[in-house]
Formats: structure tokens, sequence, C-alpha cells
């Protein structure tokens, strides 16, 4: 990896130490730093989550997703026997935006911020974190809950993995999104 070692992937997701088969873990660090090293980013922090709020950055959110999740999932279990694969779920949540990489770039004007690129515009989002889960060997299932993570994919979740990862995204994004005034996803539950 040229821009970023397994070691600084490693260190900013403390939850890959989670995720107990060695070789879904090893796959995602793998993805990461495949896909930022073919990306128009320098390094792991300066991407960002979207580019109207250059304040959040995609690992930060990727974090508070992942965390949500894992809180759901506990519940889920707790509260109804729910049985979770969280080793599915984990490695959902810390790729289900690693497409963004890709779909957006620096904004070129020298602050911290971020514009979409040609592949954003012609492909739904999550498409290429997909794709790259597929290509390392990764469950149907994580592929499934990559895609369907956005309310804006046509498909629906086929998991309980899937089900958590949609919302506890949202929820996260919610929250910045109030704060920019911004359409909630939350309104698409009305």
């Amino acid at each position: 990896m040229g821009k970023v070692s397994r070691e600084d992937i490693v260190k900013e997701f403390p939850m890959l130490e989670d995720i107990t088969d060695a070789e879904i873990r090893n796959s995602v660090v793998d993805i990461w730093g495949e896909v930022l090293e073919t990306s128009a980013w320098d390094d792991l922090l300066t991407p960002r989550s979207s580019e109207r709020d250059p304040d959040i950055s995609l690992v930060s959110h990727t974090r508070g997703v992942t965390r949500n999740a894992i809180c759901i999932a506990k519940n889920a279990e707790e509260e109804y026997g729910t049985v979770i694969d969280y080793n599915e779920l984990i490695a959902s949540c810390l790729l289900h935006d690693v497409s963004k990489l890709l779909e957006f770039e620096p904004s070129g004007d020298g602050k911290i911020g971020a514009r979409e690129t040609e592949i954003a515009q012609k492909y739904q989002h999550g498409f290429y974190g997909a794709y790259y889960a597929e290509k390392h060997g990764l469950s149907g299932n994580i592929v499934s809950n990559i895609i369907s993570h956005t309310p804006f994919s046509r498909m629906l979740p086929v998991s309980y993995e899937g089900i958590i990862l949609i919302h506890a995204d949202a929820a996260d994004s919610d929250i910045h999104k109030l704060k920019l005034k911004e359409s909630l996803f939350a309104a698409k539950l009305k």
C-alpha cells in the first residue's frame, strides 16, 4: 500500500479486532488500502464523508456507523434473541462507504473539502465498495449489505446485518444533516 499502511488502517478502525475471522478482517484492511491507493486522496484522514459537510471525515463517519450498528445488534440479541453475525456486520459497516474514496475527490481549493467525481455521477453509491468486497472474496451477504445500505438503492437489505447497517448509517447521517438543515433520511420513513 503506497498511501497508507495496514497499521494506519487498523489504528483508525479499532473495531477490526472484533472481526474474529482473520480472512474477513484482512480483506477489509486490504480493500481500504487498495481503494485509497487508486483514489485521488493522499491519506486516510482527509477524505470527507460528504461534499456538503467538510467537518466530518469518512473515517469518523465509518467508525460512528459501526459503533451504532454494534449497539443495535447487541440490543436485538439481548431483547429478542436475534442471532447476529458480527464478522459480517462489522465488515459491512467498515466497507459501506469505502467507495466514497472514489466518488469524491479533494475540492481543489486548498481547503478541507470534497467534490463529486465522474464515478459518483455514473454509478450508484456503494457500487465500488460492493465490487471490491466481491473481488476480495467476501460473502454475498456483505456485498448485498454494501449495495443496499443507501436509501437510494433499489435493493433492500436481505439480512439482519443489512437492516442494522442501513439504520445505523441513516441515524449517523441524519445527525449531520440536521445540523446542515438538509432533508433527513428519516423523512423517507414517513
